[in-house]
Parts: C-alpha cells; structure tokens; sequence
C-alpha cells in the first residue's frame, strides 16, 4: 500500500506532540467535507504515494516600483510593471511537491477559491502542473485571495 502524507501550511497539526513529523492521513480530523473530498482520490488504484497539502492559493498582485511608498503616496511602476501570478503559501507548496515528485508521487490540494476569474486561474495552474484539485472548493458570491507584493528595484530609472 502507498504511503500519504499531509502538509498542513497554516494552523495546528491534529497531533501537536509530532510537530517535525510527517502527519499521516489517519490523524486528520475528518470534519472537512473538502478534506474527505481529497482523501477519496487518494484511494485510488494508483500505488504511488500521495502527499495532500492542506493551505492557502492567493493571486499575487506584483508591482515593480523604484522605492516602497509612503502612506497616501502615488509612484509610478518600473518598466516591468505589474503582473498577476499563482501564489499562496500551500499552493507554492503543492506546485513544488508536483515538480519534484514527477511521476512518482501524486500530490493534492485543499483550499478554498472564490467564484472568480482568479479562482479559475488559480485552479487551472495547479491542474497544469499535475496537482489534484478535486479537494480545491469553490466558494460562490466570494472573492479569492490576493497577495499584494511590492518589489523595490534597486536600478536606475
């Protein structure tokens, strides 16, 4: 049998004497219908192990600036501007577990998305690199989460 690990990206673990362990599915508190979700692929035929990563997918909203403004203040963006990319701390997790793992391990994902343009996007990213994201809810009437990044350019303008 596979073995299947969970990576909890925010908030406790389910046994917090094991911090630096490996948490295995068994201890996970099955309270989540998303959790279960995910955990049912899991049983699968497919005998290679499974790693369910349980966190946060943001849009990051990233702006290349010569200096971090002031409160109130408008700057103009460097010639790299502004882009949107994947981001959140569990889905940067799952993407990596996806690139390194390759074929021999299959990786999942748990979170929320809002009904939106980012949730879509977000969702079709970790699709596009392998992760499974029947675990991945959709919330309707809610916005996804962004991350906004400033990038101070340290270059001549």
């Amino acid at each position: 049998m596979a073995s299947h690990f969970v990576s909890f990206t925010q908030g406790t673990p389910p046994n917090p004497t094991k911090t630096n362990q490996p948490h295995y599915v068994n201890n996970l508190p099955s309270k989540s219908l998303l959790v279960r979700k995910a955990l049912s692929t899991m049983a699968s035929p497919d005998a290679r192990p499974t790693i369910l990563v349980i966190g946060s997918l943001n849009m990051d909203l990233v702006t290349h600036t010569p200096r971090i403004p002031v409160g109130g203040e408008t700057l103009l963006a460097h010639a790299y501007g502004f882009h949107t990319g994947n981001g959140g701390k569990g889905a940067n997790q799952a993407v990596a577990i996806a690139r390194l793992g390759g074929d021999s391990v299959r990786c999942a994902m748990v979170g929320i998305v809002g009904n939106d343009a980012f949730g879509e996007k977000l969702r079709g990213g970790l699709e596009n690199e392998g992760v499974d994201v029947s675990g991945v809810g959709v919330e309707e009437g809610k916005s996804s989460g962004v991350a906004t990044i400033l990038v101070h350019i340290v270059a001549p303008f």
